[in-house]
């Protein structure tokens, strides 16, 4: 039997703030500085904030659902996520979520995204990028086919405003709560 190690939450930064580095430096490269793609707009973070919403619906959806492949899909999920975070507290999970917020999507929408659609145009960049967004995230083929719908979801955001920080905003609340809710203590099992 192997056993699921444990994620340390300095490596689990240290990895987020190593995607921002080279995104950073990939948007000097290819001249789009990502500091000209993070704009405070108020109307970018709104739309950041309230684009949280379907994310949550379709999570929420996901959570409840009894089609079979969801079913077994969750367990299988909470039995991974909760030795790999053991030990983690609440204020560590909001700060990873915000990292994993803006780190990656710096990389994904900000650098990739960006480099591509000068490379092939906006729809095949979006696709691109959200596709490697889901295989950067495959646990399974199932959750890397979410993830690049969620990549894509994000994508769009990006190309509605322009703006790094609406997907990172809307990434890393979604990431906050899901962790959580996957993360509560159920009756019958130990917290993390």
């Amino acid at each position: 039997m192997t056993r699921t190690p444990r994620l340390s939450f300095l490596g689990g930064a240290a990895l987020e703030l190593t995607l921002l580095a080279i995104a950073a430096a990939w948007g000097s490269f290819i001249g789009h500085p990502l500091a000209a793609q993070c704009r405070w707009n108020f109307g970018d973070i709104v739309l950041g904030l309230l684009a949280v919403g379907p994310a949550a619906a379709l999570f929420a959806w996901c959570m409840r659902s009894a089609w079979p492949p969801l079913v077994r899909y969750r367990a299988f999920l909470q039995s991974l996520l909760h030795p790999l975070f053991a030990g983690w507290s609440r204020v560590q999970i909001l700060v990873i979520s915000i990292l994993a917020g803006l780190c990656e999507e710096a990389f994904f929408r900000g650098a990739l995204q960006n480099s591509l659609h000068n490379l092939l145009g906006e729809g095949p960049a979006l696709l691109v990028a959200s596709a490697l967004f889901g295989l950067a995230h495959r646990i399974t083929w199932f959750y890397a086919l979410l993830a690049s719908l969620f990549g894509l979801y994000f994508g769009l955001l990006y190309l509605l405003t322009s703006n790094v920080l609406t997907p990172a905003i809307t990434h890393a609340l979604y990431d906050c709560l899901a962790l959580t809710l996957l993360l509560r203590p159920r009756p019958g099992r130990p917290p993390p």
